[in-house]
């Protein structure tokens, strides 16, 4: 399955591992010129709540500027800003 951002492509996707709380995925990705192949770890949550919550995020901030880093989520097929974050646990 090809993804939709330019230059990037899915090319595979494997389930590794799994227990009652998350899914642990291995992505291929192909760069624009195919020569390109970039390996992620994928962690996905099975519970999420109505709103789609699923982890908590913390905002730096120093000398009045947020620090956010710069990504691309292939999961969303977008390049976003985002600040660091990590997943909640059940209640």
């Amino acid at each position: 399955m090809d993804s939709e951002s330019p230059g990037i492509a899915l090319r595979d996707r494997r389930l590794l591992a799994e227990n009652q709380v998350f899914r642990i995925y291995f992505d291929q990705l192909e760069g624009a010129r195919g020569t390109e192949e970039r390996n992620y770890l994928v962690v996905a949550p099975k519970i999420q709540s109505e709103n789609q919550v699923t982890g908590v995020s913390v905002l730096p901030i120093k000398e009045n500027k947020a620090g956010l880093l710069r990504l691309h989520r292939h999961a969303i097929n977008a390049e976003t800003w985002e600040a660091p974050r990590d997943f909640a646990d059940k209640g």
